[in-house]
């Protein structure tokens, strides 16, 4: 059986739930008394995320590990048109569990992306990243991309959460001659100046 086959639910109820979530905020920030503007500016954040990668080194069959990611970074938003913005940002991120224990130490991401903005609070979109993860050992570098839902709280002017789905494509990954692959789902409070 392949490593998608094996976890297949296990992505799909993650991204359920964090779509679930990400519509549950929407509706809260819509629905407030107080609605905060999702404005341009910079600032920085703290964000958690599940990870799970897999390699494929026996032909069918990809070996995988999970694990949690948490990490701190920086940001700025930019607006190009009434609905449209884009933004910046450079993040840095440890791992725990089992990745951990595999020798995965931490993961440097520069993401770009650019998103439309539904409402007055909430910004939906694509993201593109470059990054580079450090192991026991070895260091290997790759692209990851996905969707995002960013969304101001609710009286909280300068807070920001966002919901993040990440696909990460790294070839000879470690210098191991396989490739790796990663799903990434994380969630990231910002605070913008």
């Amino acid at each position: 059986m392949r490593y998608d086959d094996l976890n297949q639910e296990k992505i799909a109820k993650a991204l359920g739930a964090g779509l679930i979530i990400a519509a549950l905020s929407i509706v809260i920030v819509t629905w407030s008394s107080k609605p905060a503007k999702a404005d341009p500016g910079c600032g920085f954040s703290g964000h958690t995320s599940l990870m799970n990668g897999a390699v494929n080194a026996f032909g069918p069959v990809d070996l995988s590990s999970e694990g949690t990611n948490i990490g701190g970074g920086l940001f700025c938003n930019a607006d190009i048109s009434k609905n449209f913005m884009v933004g910046l940002a450079l993040e840095w991120d440890k791992s725990y569990g089992n990745l951990s224990d595999l020798g995965l130490n931490d993961k440097t991401t520069i993401l770009g992306k650019a998103g439309v903005k539904v409402g007055s609070t909430t910004v939906v979109g694509a993201h593109v990243d470059w990054m580079h993860l450090r192991a026991d050992g070895a260091n290997t570098n790759g692209w990851g991309y996905g969707p995002f839902v960013e969304f101001k709280i609710p009286n909280a002017p300068n807070l920001i959460g966002e919901f993040r789905y990440t696909r990460g494509e790294f070839d000879n990954a470690f210098g191991s001659g396989v490739d790796a692959k990663t799903n990434e789902v994380g969630f990231h409070l910002k605070y913008q100046f």
